[in-house]
């Protein structure tokens, strides 16, 4: 994988984080140990796999689980917690990305990824910064993601029909290394990501599109349903698959 697709897909898996954890609270992404997805590209050239695990580190608080998101030979780690109000990333570690290789962007205070509440047409930019070497020369990449929620959709993959989905657009833009790109995300109730598209901005690449093949809830909490009015109910329930 050459340097371009490699940052490319670091820019998506940064802006599918975002997203994903936007909605970490609530059924549209169960964030129960142990819960897993598991995707394929449309081409079946290209594999994607998320899982949430306990976490070693909990950055004095209790709650904190990892996010893993690992595509092909690249993987990214986001550690989060759930509150009552919101949820909230102490860490990102990206294995590689282009010119540089790792890189940690931490989160201190913790910073906000949720909206509330969250309905159609919620827009919101999330901004972080960290610093790295490239070979003597030391520069701060910021990373700028900007999400809105457009649609109400019914899906079909693999793993079946979905029906209520959200439909999550994005816009990523990582400074300082001229990186930019764009991306849809569908969040199924009750089940999370189920479908992906992303491609960068400005290049020549056709987007990549992941669909769900498989995936293993184990729990779902303080669970959230979509409406036909455009909104969004709290309901209050516990399942185990």
């Amino acid at each position: 994988m050459n340097n371009r697709n490699r940052l490319w897909l670091a820019c998506v898996s940064l802006s599918v984080f975002v997203s994903l954890n936007t909605f970490v609270q609530g059924t549209y992404y169960p964030d129960e140990i142990g819960n897993t997805w598991r995707f394929q590209s449309a081409n079946k050239v290209h594999k994607k796999k998320i899982e949430i695990s306990e976490s070693n580190t909990n950055f004095g608080t209790p709650g904190v689980k990892i996010l893993i998101d690992k595509t092909d030979d690249n993987t990214t780690q986001f550690f989060i917690r759930s509150t009552p109000k919101d949820v909230v990333i102490h860490r990102a570690v990206f294995d590689k990305i282009a010119l540089v290789g790792r890189v940690i962007f931490d989160y201190k205070p913790p910073q906000t990824f949720i909206p509330t509440p969250l309905e159609l047409e919620a827009q919101w930019v999330v901004k972080s910064k960290t610093k790295v070497k490239i070979l003597f020369l030391e520069m701060v990449i910021e990373a700028i993601y900007t999400q809105k929620v457009v649609a109400i959709e019914d899906v079909i993959t693999p793993a079946g029909k979905f029906r209520d989905c959200l439909k999550i657009m994005q816009h990523t833009i990582l400074e300082a290394i001229d990186s930019e790109s764009e991306g849809t995300l569908w969040l199924a109730p009750n089940i999370g990501p189920i479908k992906m598209i992303s491609k960068p901005v400005g290049g020549k690449d056709e987007p990549k599109i992941y669909y769900l093949v498989e995936y293993d809830i184990k729990e779902e909490e303080d669970r959230i349903s979509v409406h036909r009015n455009n909104r969004l109910t709290t309901l209050w329930a516990n399942t185990k698959k």
